[in-house]
């Protein structure tokens, strides 16, 4: 009698093939927008760069250009890499949820400028408390210089002698605790304010991101000849 395989009988998970075909499908489609964004950005800008570099300083190396093209070649690959990144993200964040992507760049640094200039009063004048602790410190503090003001007369030059020691003097007056107690106050105050300038508005972003790329998902795989029902 032949043997009855384990998962005869047993339902197919519904869906299941057609779902994992239409995910391949879809990160296909992120993955050519990535690359066209990537091969855009590192062709345009590191050539362009490279092109604009021999332009400028090709008549001003006469002796040296194999050391301008080095260096040419080189700043050309760096640009190109960073516009490369630039555009390969912009290129997949427009292909996933187009126009929706304006949304954090608008919303976030926008409630955050709203933060802050809503906050400017009480920083101000915690910054004005950190001054006045400074000031404090600095009366009682045994300074290792005391007479730079006599040493001035000497000229700007003497003062390249003197900048070591007075370096000293003002990190001995930042590390006083009552400087500080005041910069972990201005701290934690400049970090409330970029949360509550920033949290909101990325839970807003990633909420509307999320609906954008979910409609754009089902628009593109039932109108591309695929079906999520």
């Amino acid at each position: 009698m032949p043997a009855v395989p384990e998962d005869e009988g047993k339902a197919p998970a519904p869906g299941g093939g057609k779902w994992r075909a239409l995910l391949g499908k879809e990160a296909r489609y992120l993955a050519r927008s990535l690359r066209n964004g990537v091969l855009l950005g590192g062709v345009a800008g590191g050539g362009g760069v490279f092109v604009v570099c021999l332009v400028s300083m090709w008549s001003h190396f006469q002796g040296q250009r194999g050391m301008m093209l080095l260096f040419a070649l080189g700043y050309a690959i760096y640009i190109g890499v960073i516009a490369a990144a630039v555009l390969g993200i912009a290129f997949l964040a427009w292909r996933a949820v187009r126009a929706w992507i304006l949304v954090p760049l608008v919303l976030i640094p926008g409630m955050l400028w709203i933060a802050l200039r809503l906050s400017a009063g009480f920083l101000g004048a915690q910054f004005v408390d950190v001054i006045d602790a400074m000031v404090i410190a600095s009366r009682d503090h045994d300074w290792v210089m005391p007479d730079v003001g006599h040493a001035a007369h000497a000229g700007p030059v003497i003062l390249v002698f003197l900048a070591p020691f007075i370096l000293v003097d003002l990190g001995m007056i930042a590390l006083d605790p009552r400087v500080l107690w005041q910069l972990a106050i201005l701290a934690a105050e400049v970090l409330v304010v970029l949360a509550a300038g920033t949290i909101p508005g990325a839970l807003v972003s990633a909420a509307a991101l999320g609906v954008a790329y979910v409609r754009g998902f089902r628009r593109r795989h039932t109108e591309g000849g695929g079906s999520l029902a």
